[in-house]
Order: structure tokens, then C-alpha cells, then sequence
């Protein structure tokens, strides 16, 4: 019995995944009680989503309530991180969730806790819990991607950007090891270019912050 992820008992559009084809598949209409029935033997995922609208994205990916979307935990001291979104913009798949706070884990121990500085890594805008990108954005609605702040030369932590004096290379240097060590990355896009495992968007500029996007 294959498993069913957050299928709601209610009626509306939903839709069955076939994993080997990395496609939707099929469409499937809602029920009352009880599980979905498959054709024959077809291997498939059912996602749930009450909003006929988003069920029929073109794009023939799922949306954050059928991908099932977590929030990023609030950042604590020993978390590594802070947030300068705002909560509802910082929801993602639990890949990328787990990348941030595994990768705000190692931060304290390399930068806090070891050197007693108190620079923390600031998490911006991932996706928004139902799907879909925050407002000024053209991605971010997958929950692969976040943007995260270059780090600072005097210890603080808060904005910047490669213009600046108060912009640490080292530090930010270090922020993007420490992604590629603890993430499954697909790009980091950044405008300094000296900076070893970033790529640059002639398209978009990337000076005030480093967006990842993971796989």
C-alpha cells in the first residue's frame, strides 16, 4: 500500500503524482471518507489541495500545500540564525528548512561559539505557506529557494551589501561553505564575484543578499 500524504475528507480537485515519471499524472475528483482508489497497479502519491485553481497550476508541480510545506523555526541564540522576514514569508520544503538550520547549527559552532562573535545569519523571504513567491519576487515559489544577508566586517548583525565597508568576503566566504557542506545546493546566486561557489543573473542583482535555491 503505497502511502497518502495530507489528503483531506473533503471534496475538491485533487491530483496523483506519478514519482517514476516525475509528472502529474492523473487528476483525481474528492471524496468524502475513506482513501482514494488507483487504477490497476499505478504507483502514485495523492497531495491535497482545496483550491480547484491552484490544483490546475500548468506547471505540472506541486504546490506548497501538497508538497507540504514547514515553516522555519524562530531562531534562537544558539540557533545561528535570525529572521528579517516576516513569518509568513518563510515557509518551505522540509529539504530546505533542514538546510537552514543544520547550516545555522555549524555557524554557531565555527563563528559564535568559537571566536565569541555575535554575528548571526540573517534568513530572509523562502515561499508562502499556500504556494507561490512573497510579493517582489519572480521565484521563491517552489520552497527551494531563500534569501539570506552577506555577512558584516564589524560583528553586527543586520543589512549590507558588497559596496559597503562593514561587508565581510571572509565571513560570507564562510556562510557559503557552510551551505555547500550542509545543503544539497542548486545555485547561490551573489554579485561578488571573488567569492568562491556563487554564480551572478546579469538579469537580477544580487548585492545585498545571497539567494540559494537548493536541488
Amino acid at each position: 500500500m503505497l502511502p497518502v500524504y495530507s489528503v483531506t475528507h473533503a471534496p475538491g480537485l485533487y491530483r496523483v503524482l506519478n514519482p517514476h515519471q516525475g509528472r502529474w499524472a492523473t487528476r483525481y475528483h474528492g471524496f468524502e471518507q475513506g482513501e482514494p482508489v488507483f487504477a490497476g497497479a499505478q504507483e502514485a502519491y495523492v497531495y491535497s489541495g482545496n483550491n480547484p485553481a491552484m490544483c490546475a497550476d500548468p506547471s505540472g508541480q506541486p504546490t506548497a500545500a501538497e508538497a507540504e510545506f514547514v515553516q522555519l523555526p524562530p531562531g534562537t541564540f544558539r540557533d545561528g540564525y535570525y529572521s528579517y522576514s516576516p513569518r509568513s514569508s518563510q515557509w518551505g520544503t522540509q529539504a530546505l528548512v533542514s538546510c537552514l538550520t543544520t547550516t545555522g547549527a555549524l555557524w554557531f559552532r565555527a563563528v559564535i561559539a568559537s571566536h565569541r562573535n555575535r554575528v548571526f545569519v540573517g534568513v530572509g523571504d523562502m515561499s508562502l505557506k499556500e504556494g507561490g513567491a512573497p510579493p517582489g519576487h519572480v521565484s521563491h515559489k517552489t520552497g527551494k529557494d531563500v534569501d539570506l544577508r552577506p555577512l558584516r566586517c564589524d560583528y553586527r548583525s543586520g543589512p549590507t551589501d558588497i559596496d559597503k565597508k562593514n561587508y565581510s568576503r571572509e565571513l560570507t566566504q564562510l556562510l557559503v561553505n557552510l551551505l555547500r557542506t550542509a545543503c544539497s545546493i542548486k545555485m547561490i546566486l551573489f554579485d561578488d564575484t571573488e567569492v568562491v561557489g556563487v554564480t551572478q543573473d546579469k538579469r537580477y542583482p544580487h548585492r545585498n543578499h545571497l539567494h540559494v535555491r537548493i536541488k
